[in-house]
């Protein structure tokens, strides 16, 4: 008599991100095995690394007492952070304007290294923004703050002298 002895097919994970920030990028993922394999890729590949973008992907991994076993992983089209900016573009001299992005991501970087959702300038310039999503995808804006010279303050006269003599006789 023979004694044969089943053996459980051997364990098979792909490794790497589930997803893409933006169309036409691509990801590594890579099949992790123990001891001797070989591996067949859907996309006929025999390496246990493959870049890839969206799609589902599925190996074959052969080890070298014969047994195999299939695993597969979906990479997906993550929707890139909400990235525009807010604010009153044109400021007169000594006043300030906010520059907002939508608030919930998981961090902002600011040109002038802020780290918060909106910033507080007083400066002619372009300001830019990247903002990281709750995964790891990004987006970026610019905003430009303009200075208006043209912005002049009011001058009231303080004396009021309503005498006939041609000066500050009349309000206004």
């Amino acid at each position: 008599s023979k004694t044969i002895a089943l053996q459980p097919p051997p364990d098979c994970l792909i490794t790497g991100d589930d997803f893409i920030c933006e169309e036409g990028q691509v990801t590594p993922i890579c099949v992790t095995a123990t001891g001797s394999a070989t591996y067949v890729w859907n996309t006929g590949a025999t390496t246990a690394c493959i870049s890839v973008g969206i799609g589902t992907y599925q190996v074959t991994v052969t080890y070298s007492n014969g047994c195999s076993s299939i695993c597969s992983k979906t990479i997906t089209l993550q929707a890139l952070p909400v990235c525009n900016i807010t604010c009153d573009d044109v400021i007169c001299e000594g006043d300030v304007t906010q520059l907002c992005v939508p608030p919930g991501a998981a961090s902002y970087l600011w040109s002038t290294g802020d780290t918060t959702h909106c910033i507080t300038v007083g400066t002619a310039g372009t300001y830019s923004v990247t903002v990281t999503g709750q995964d790891i995808c990004t987006a970026s804006a610019a905003g430009t703050v303009i200075l208006d010279s043209s912005c002049r303050e009011l001058m009231f006269p303080t004396a009021f002298t309503p005498n006939e003599d041609g000066l500050n006789d009349r309000f206004g």
